[in-house]
């Protein structure tokens, strides 16, 4: 059996693992602030960078986000 962690896609949405390359593009979106109205996971005092690199971390570390 196969289990590598793959990208999911159809003709409207691709699920890929989250990459250090990925910042800039998230960084973007997310510097809306209506987009945080109902965002309750994680500490946003140390900004985007650092959320960034706590998820990278805990991916690496096997962690499961949804």
């Amino acid at each position: 059996m196969d289990l590598q962690i793959r990208p999911l896609w159809n003709d409207h949405v691709r699920l890929e693992p989250l990459v250090e390359s990925h910042g800039p593009a998230l960084a973007e979106a997310a510097a809306d602030p209506t987009l945080w109205t109902f965002w309750s996971r994680g500490d946003w005092s140390q900004g985007f960078d650092a959320v960034l690199a706590r998820q990278l971390a805990e991916q690496a570390a096997g962690a499961l986000h949804y």
